[in-house]
């Protein structure tokens, strides 16, 4: 059974789509940039038995890639997003009375979004006009691999994330079996547009990327009979995969405008009469 909030999510993907067709924003003007910012990011637990018996403790990443804008009536545009992010999550196990639990692990992933976003312009300096904006739009993200490291009060043991749908024995390995590397969430930001050079400015903003796709469904892990657990084969450690992830992203972009109407301007049209 194909699950309903895929199915809410590829209908708002679909409504933006249509919304640019309509405007027809791609004929004369867009602006294209790259961004790179850091991220801070935490496991939230999707079961209260999960919130009560697991701990989160928030862990670096970064993120980077590519933006295409193009501008919408009443100073909307619409944004796509792509490129390369590094998530990631810790878990601690406060249960344990004995030893302190510390599960860390990576994921990097593949990145696309889409965002429909709102500008206001006021005067950054005399004779200077900037926007400040907010937007707010849906993000898909592919795990690509992972890896992690589990520390039981001491140095800690590595290990690399497979996913496969087989139990493994190995010292070495974490195997999320029938996991989810397709994850989507919401993103909602706000920051600042500045001008530079011409056609060119730079921006800063603030995002919170809230995932609602779990790392795994109930019942998914090592064992087929965990009950939504996962256990990987070093001193019996316990984890679980119903958790998404939620970040914040401080990033830069640099910006290029474009607008091929003002660059034909002015161009002589003898030649396309002849």
């Amino acid at each position: 059974m194909v699950n309903k909030g895929f199915l809410c999510k590829v209908f708002a993907l679909s409504c933006l789509i249509g919304m640019i067709v309509n405007e027809g924003c791609f004929s004369q003007q867009f602006s294209v940039g790259v961004k790179a910012g850091a991220l801070l990011n935490w496991a939230h637990f999707g079961e209260k038995d999960d919130r009560s018996k697991f701990g989160s403790k928030p862990i670096p990443g970064y993120a980077g890639g590519f933006v295409i804008s193009f501008p919408l009536k009443n100073k909307f545009s619409f944004l796509v997003e792509g490129g390369y992010s590094k998530k990631g999550r810790i878990v601690t196990h406060p249960e344990n009375s004995t030893t302190d639990w510390l599960n860390t692990a990576t994921y990097n992933m593949l990145d696309g979004s889409m965002a429909l976003r709102k500008s206001y312009t006021f005067k950054f300096r005399k004779n200077i006009p900037a926007q400040w904006f907010f937007n707010i739009g849906p993000e898909i993200n592919y795990v690509l691999n992972g890896k992690g490291n589990i520390k039981v009060g001491g140095p800690g043991y590595n290990y690399t994330i497979l996913y496969r749908n087989d139990s493994i024995q190995d010292y070495h390995y974490m195997n999320y079996i029938n996991a989810n590397r397709w994850l989507f969430a919401l993103d909602i930001g706000i920051g600042c547009k500045f001008p530079l050079h011409k056609n060119q400015s730079f921006t800063i903003e603030l995002r919170f990327i809230s995932g609602h796709t779990y790392l795994g469904k109930k019942g998914t892990g090592i064992s087929a009979t965990n009950q939504g657990h996962s256990f990987i084969n070093i001193l019996g450690y316990e984890d679980t995969l119903q958790t998404n992830l939620k970040s914040l992203n401080f990033s830069l972009t640099y910006v290029f405008d474009s607008d091929r109407q003002k660059r034909r301007m002015g161009k002589s049209t003898i030649s396309q009469k002849k």
